[in-house]
């Protein structure tokens, strides 16, 4: 603590002989103020700046805004995103979940069908299989609608859970022989697998005994057949009534064939239509039994439900459902007069409409060639122009 001392001066010294303590002459006795504002050990007046408060509280309101800006913009925002990213991760993993359990679900399924699979599969494989015997069965298989097959053994692989033997065939079939081939190896009880399977169309124009124009379409094809044997133990299907509790309902295998069990348990033998054939031929078939050229031959009459068409080799009667080159009378309209027919133009169907209102004549273009062309009657009557014979009015 500070002691703040006045200097005496003339006014205020004491005079000499006058007691101490006692007031000075000639100088009014200090009131209350004055001793308040005077005399040993009293502070001097405190004074503070308006621009020392000023100061004081723009840093206050400088700390108070930074700090509320910085729970604005940086805190709050990472609270939320944190918030967010933990809404997220619940959400992905419910997703998560129920993903599993569809998979779950899924893959259980699977497995019972692999189990039923297992449980009801036929295929044999044997302990020992000689590659002549399986050279055989091939050449059996391949009695019928082929030209010509050529089987070699490519080689015989050894292995501790299965050994093979590896064919390659190759030859031309009909199409419908080499799909029987195909799936007689793929479901007789053998084990037996086709591998790199191609194959080729080729066209075969021949004449017959008679010296009629044939042509058939064939594919030459060349694969690769694996026979199976000496597999580890239960690779093989059980032996019959193995899995059945009535041995009579058990399958009874006759020879290489499938068991007699219910066509749903075996692929389709037959198909709406053969899986190997083209669906459109490169080239229409000839005209090797001599039916008659629906397009080409001229209708003279329809009597009696019947339609009497003439060509270069006579008069032909024809009705509903007779056979015409490349396909067949379909129907016989006598009150409009004329003849519908469906040809099959190399896998192409075409419907064909003869009337019997068009007329040959032989003073259109072409005439004295020998070229006859058709003049079909228009909708309004009048004569349509002519057109070769060989593509008469639809």
């Amino acid at each position: 603590m500070r002691l703040f001392l006045r200097r005496p001066t003339a006014a205020t010294a004491p005079s000499a002989g006058a007691a101490p303590g006692s007031p000075v002459s000639g100088s009014p006795a200090p009131g209350p103020t004055a001793a308040r504002s005077g005399g040993i050990g009293a502070p001097p007046p405190v004074r503070r700046s308006n621009v020392a408060n000023v100061a004081l509280l723009t840093v206050l309101w400088l700390v108070v805004t930074g700090a509320g800006l910085y729970v604005t913009v940086v805190a709050q925002p990472r609270e939320l995103a944190a918030i967010e990213a933990s809404e997220r991760a619940v959400v992905l993993r419910r997703e998560e979940a129920g993903a599993l359990t569809l998979q779950q679900q899924d893959a259980e399924g699977r497995v019972m069908e692999s189990g039923l699979r297992w449980a009801t599969r036929y295929k044999v494989v044997p302990d020992s299989l000689r590659a002549h015997d399986v050279v055989a069965y091939l050449n059996s298989l391949s009695r019928s609608g082929f030209k010509n097959v050529d089987v070699r053994v490519e080689a015989t692989e050894t292995a501790p859970d299965v050994s093979r033997h590896v064919l390659a065939v190759s030859g031309r079939a009909s199409y419908g022989a080499l799909h029987r081939f195909v799936w007689d190896l793929e479901n007789n009880r053998t084990f037996y697998r086709i591998r790199a399977l191609t194959i080729e169309q080729m066209d075969l124009n021949d004449t017959d005994s008679e010296g009629r124009p044939t042509y058939e379409a064939v594919v030459s094809f060349t694969l690769t057949v694996e026979a199976l044997f000496g597999g580890i133990d239960g690779l093989s299907a059980p032996p019959p009534g193995a899995l059945f509790t009535d041995a009579a309902l058990a399958p009874q295998p006759v020879g290489n064939r499938p068991p007699l069990v219910p066509a749903s348990v075996l692929p389709m033998r037959t198909f709406a239509r053969n899986p190997f054939y083209p669906l459109v031929l490169a080239a229409i078939p000839p005209n090797t039994y001599g039916l008659l050229e629906i397009e080409s031959a001229e209708l003279i009459a329809i009597a009696d439900g019947r339609a009497i068409f003439r060509d270069g080799t006579g008069y032909h009667t024809l009705g509903p459902g007779s056979a015409v080159y490349l396909g067949y009378v379909s129907r016989i309209d006598a009150a409009n007069g004329r003849v519908v027919a469906h040809l099959n133009k190399g896998g192409i169907v075409d419907q064909v409409v003869r009337r019997i209102d068009e007329v040959k004549t032989l003073d259109a273009p072409g005439a004295g060639t020998g070229e006859a062309t058709y003049r079909p009657l228009n909708p309004d009557g009048s004569r349509a122009a002519a057109v070769p014979g060989t593509a008469p009015g639809r």
